[in-house]
């Protein structure tokens, strides 16, 4: 039992020591919309904001509640990273039982084997990044691990009444994974799938994944019903906005969302991906650079294992046969079927963290059956661990971006009215929704996101009824919400006429006499001490904003509108005759100083028309500025733009 609590002790020490080397997270997601929904749900702001995150407002806030609170308490960073830390430890003490109890179970040295199994899983350069961090991620892997155990466990109860018990307990943590986060659902399938593999039980084949399902259906309702009721209820769709292809809820495109940033291309794709991973190179699986080579050592090691196989069998003249293990061969299948359908649905590294957390030990249990040699195996692994180490740390800080540690995790300077009373901010994001200010403004205060990295919403399109709602009811508190580059101010001829194109189409004007600043910041005045220079990215972590009180205007004048009614028929067609790259299809028009540009959320696409000429960029990682021939060419119908899926080259 001591020894048990000290191993114990000693992964959640791990995780912790991670989080604290890695630095305060300070990740796109959070800054966009991990601390918004927390608060919008805190004070039922679904029923007065709309997208005051953008599309990702409506999520189930439940996951993000503890972060939040704890950061409006005042808690040290460190304090909240360590406690999230050690919370995401427990995936590696479950991940250590379903190694000892399932894959070497019986072996020589089988606790030596599962520690080096889970040291290599806790490599992986995704955990690393996400461990103590705001993603859910890191919380919803302990509870997916934790179903993989009790299910396998149930796979080799004997008595049936003790087995259905610990593959309900095994559902119902699968269901609350999945009710926090959608994204989950793959393992709901690929754990139904595996069942179905390994039903050589002492009762009816039948009750294995109905005991499952059932868990899985009470699990996800326990955290989700309730908050997919209130969303059909506002919006008639349980998911808004996803899933408006079935639903038709008017106020969101009914164009399916189906994000191919991560996805294979093509059969080649997938077969390369484990190497590719390997790779030093941003957006081939995650969105920052993650080298790990311990994916392409599994499929090298893998195929060793098989050919050996094999070749033993061939001289046996004997058939092959699966052994009965029920519990490892649900984990062999658990790992197969997720890893399908993770690339089918997502391919997003970090929706895949329970499968790159496996990687580490079954890549520990096939070398040792390529060597038949505990000790040979100890070496190897301990290679490989020092090679994964010094490869994925030759990439940098893990984090997609982190700060040091510091007293409060946000702190913010806002404006003594703005703090203490209530107004209505209609955001204009670029790169994100500005929603990170919201609990630091009157609680009372409502938020609209109208522009966002991927999407733009248009007055005459869905959404705009709501818009224009809030518009109407806030007229006489209305305010404009931007961020504005550090040390730069609006000049009266330059970035306010440029935000007053973007307000024109909804006939609202900025009252440049009535701007206010605000900053929220994560690291402190900016600055990093040289020391630290190569340990945290501090780019984009503090947040300058700018807001000022808005009125009516006469809207676009005439010129403006014959050029968008042109520009919008273009457009109009160029998604018609392209819906692979081009969707969801409408979305705003939007003017800019050179030009103008669309943005198209599924597949993270720009189009801009300037100079008479279209041009599409990929946000973020490219390919960018990809000519797609003059508007004449496209009016005329005589474009010669190839309608495929671009190309990566990495």
């Amino acid at each position: 039992m001591l020894v048990s609590a000290s191993r114990n002790a000693a992964f959640i020490f791990l995780a912790c020591l991670m989080t604290y080397l890695a630095g305060k997270d300070a990740n796109w997601d959070l800054l966009n919309y991990h601390l918004y929904i927390a608060h919008a749900w805190e004070h039922t702001k679904y029923l007065t904001d709309f997208m005051g995150a953008g599309p990702n407002s409506y999520f189930n806030p439940l996951g993000y509640l503890p972060f939040y609170w704890m950061v409006m308490a005042g808690w040290h960073s460190l304090a909240i990273g360590l406690l999230m830390g050690a919370f995401h430890g427990l995936g590696l003490i479950i991940l250590w039982a379903i190694c000892e109890q399932f894959l070497f179970r019986g072996q020589a040295q089988a606790r030596l084997l599962s520690t080096v199994s889970v040291l290599l899983a806790a490599s992986s350069p995704v955990f690393a990044g996400v461990v103590g961090g705001t993603f859910l991620e890191p919380t919803l892997t302990v509870f997916v691990l934790a179903s993989l155990w009790l299910t396998g466990l149930g796979c080799e109860r004997g008595a049936p009444g003790k087995s259905l018990v610990l593959i309900l307990g095994g559902g119902l943590l699968m269901g609350l994974a999945t009710g926090l986060k959608l994204t989950n659902i793959v393992f709901v399938a690929a754990m139904g799938l595996s069942l179905l593999f390994v039903m050589e039980m002492r009762f009816k084949a039948l009750a294995t994944p109905t005991v499952f399902s059932i868990g899985v259906i009470v699990g996800y309702l326990m955290v989700n019903g309730w908050w997919a009721y209130q969303l059909y209820q506002e919006f008639g769709n349980p998911f808004f906005p996803f899933f408006n292809e079935i639903f038709q809820s008017p106020d969101f495109s009914t164009a399916k969302l189906d994000h191919d940033r991560f996805k294979p291309a093509s059969p080649l794709d997938v077969l390369t991906l484990p190497f590719r991973m390997a790779y030093f190179h941003s957006w081939i699986y995650v969105e920052n650079n993650a080298p790990d080579i311990r994916p392409a050592l599994l499929v090298m090691f893998g195929f060793a294992l098989a050919a050996k196989t094999l070749i033993a069998k061939a001289r046996e003249n004997g058939s092959f046969t699966i052994r009965k293990n029920p519990a490892r061969n649900m984990v062999f299948a658990f790992f197969a079927c997720s890893t399908a359908l993770w690339l089918w649905t997502t391919g997003n590294g970090r929706y895949a963290l329970p499968i790159l957390m496996l990687v580490g030990p079954l890549l520990t249990l096939a070398i040792y059956k390529t060597t038949a040699n505990v000790k040979h195996t100890s070496i190897l692994v301990s290679v490989v661990l020092v090679l994964q180490l010094l490869h994925a740390g030759s990439a940098g800080n893990p984090r997609w971006t982190s700060t040091e540690w510091t007293p409060l995790w946000f702190k913010s300077t806002i404006p003594s009215r703005l703090r203490d009373n209530p107004h209505a901010y209609l955001s204009l994001g670029t790169s994100r929704s500005n929603s990170v200010v919201a609990p630091f403004l009157h609680p009372q205060s409502t938020f609209v996101s109208l522009t966002g990295g991927t999407y733009a919403f248009r007055p005459d399109g869905p959404g705009s009824e709501r818009i224009h709602q809030v518009i109407k009811l806030h007229k006489d508190h209305l305010r404009m919400l931007v961020t504005i580059p550090p040390g730069r101010r609006p000049s009266e001829n330059g970035a306010f006429n440029i935000l007053d194109m973007s307000l024109a189409p909804w006939a609202l004007k900025i009252r440049r006499s009535d701007c206010e600043f605000l900053d929220v910041a994560l690291a402190p005045d900016n600055h990093l001490p040289e020391t630290l220079g190569k340990r945290f990215q501090d780019k984009s972590s503090n947040i300058p904003l700018l807001s000022c009180a808005l009125e009516a205007s006469e809207g676009e004048d005439e010129e403006t509108l014959l050029e968008r009614r042109r520009l919008t028929l273009v457009f109009d067609r160029i998604e018609k005759s392209c819906p692979l790259l081009f969707s969801p299809r409408g979305w705003h028009l939007t003017k800019q100083v050179t030009g103008w540009q669309r943005t198209y959320l599924q597949s993270d696409i720009v189009v801009y028309a300037r100079k008479g000429r279209l041009s599409l960029s990929k946000y973020n990682f490219g390919p960018f500025d990809v000519d797609m021939g003059s508007i004449e060419e496209w009016e005329s119908n005589r474009s010669k733009f190839v309608c495929e899926r671009l190309l990566r080259h990495w």
